[in-house]
């Protein structure tokens, strides 16, 4: 999947790939339709121009054997209560370099960016991203396993703050 748009509003679905359940006419999330769900699976996602994998307001993605690489933005972003990620055997490389436009997204943008809902990470390469290779951040809550974090551009992970029920519930072995 190569995606490239003229916007450059990554928090208006600015994504190669966006999972999200339908909007109520102010905005809301309808929270009775059935929940959105994507699998991928051997499939490779770019964005020269956003972000490249998009899970919010309670939806679903699955990733197995995939790469996600070459996003102007983040690589993968979940946000949202409810909202779910499982990555497994995935490579979330090359990501956060900014969009080639002059008036696009600036560089500086992290591997996989978990603000809310719950990821477990297995057996992936994150790497080479500009910003961190892992933010786990407010109230999200984390798996990660047996995988490589490695030459990110500020932390390889960061967890969110010791002493928070987040950080409590989040897991990191190998």
């Amino acid at each position: 999947v190569q995606h490239n748009s003229h916007g450059i509003d990554i928090w208006r679905g600015n994504a190669a790939i966006q999972v999200q359940p339908p909007e109520t006419e102010d905005g809301a999330p309808l929270r009775r339709a059935p929940r959105p769900c994507a699998m991928l699976q051997g499939v490779k996602v770019t964005s020269q121009s956003g972000r490249g994998i998009v899970n919010i307001d309670g939806g679903k993605i699955v990733l197995r054997g995939c790469a996600v690489h070459d996003c102007a933005a983040t690589g993968i972003y979940v946000g949202g209560q409810g909202s779910q990620a499982e990555v497994e055997r995935t490579d979330v490389i090359h990501n956060g370099v900014g969009s080639r436009s002059s008036h696009g997204i600036a560089p500086g943008h992290s591997g996989v960016y978990l603000e809310q809902g719950f990821a477990s990470i297995r057996e992936c390469n994150i790497s080479f991203n500009t910003d961190t290779g892992i933010s786990s951040v407010f109230q999200s809550f984390l798996t990660l396993e047996d995988s490589d974090l490695a030459l990110n551009g500020t932390f390889q992970l960061e967890m969110p703050d010791p002493g928070t029920v987040a950080r409590r519930r989040s897991i990191v072995r190998n």
